[in-house]
């Protein structure tokens, strides 16, 4: 089941800031940089089509104005709605 965040609070959380500083935010890749490259992934994908984004329902469609899917963004571990990872009990 899909959980749609705010993609400005997505960007923010430490589990996906360390993953893409990993990936290579740019020169000097630091936390701001990280946040940056996310948040043109999510702009490349929400032109692209990508199931993991989508625009926020009810307002004006623009990239800044979108929600993420927190259990399927690319590279990351699934999260809650508060950024902490997912963990299933059998």
């Amino acid at each position: 089941m899909a959980t749609w965040v705010d993609t400005n609070k997505v960007a923010k959380f430490p589990i996906v800031v360390a993953a893409y500083k990993r990936a290579g935010g740019g020169m000097n890749g630091g936390p701001a940089n990280a946040a940056k490259g996310f948040l043109k992934t999510v702009r490349a994908a929400l032109t692209a089509g990508s199931a993991w984004v989508r625009y926020n329902p009810g307002t004006v469609h623009s990239w800044q104005n979108s929600q993420v899917d927190v259990t399927a963004i690319p590279g990351v571990p699934a999260l809650r709605d508060n950024g902490k990872k997912t963990t299933f009990v059998a």
